[in-house]
């Protein structure tokens, strides 16, 4: 009478790679809950800044270099947020 040999090492049996592939699901969901939680995190931060920006700092700032600075720091914030969405 021969005896079970066991699995050559690496080999994975059909339950254990079905528990393997949700175990992934699970992460890649997690992980894209997660990331969709920190985009609108940032979008909320940008659009309070933008709203900062529009309603006090530029119609205040006193010199053209200032008023210059402000309205540069807009576009990246316009720039920062559109790539958030690419």
């Amino acid at each position: 009478r021969l005896l079970p040999t066991p699995p050559p090492r690496g080999a994975s049996s059909p339950r254990s790679s079905r528990r393997k592939s949700r175990d992934k699901e699970d992460h890649v969901t997690v992980i894209r809950d997660y990331r969709s939680k920190i985009e609108s995190e940032i979008s909320n931060i940008c659009d309070g800044i933008l709203k900062l920006l529009n309603s006090r700092l530029i119609p205040s700032a006193s010199s053209g270099d200032s008023k210059v600075f402000y309205l540069k720091m807009k576009g990246d914030y316009h720039r920062f947020q559109h790539q958030i969405y690419s």
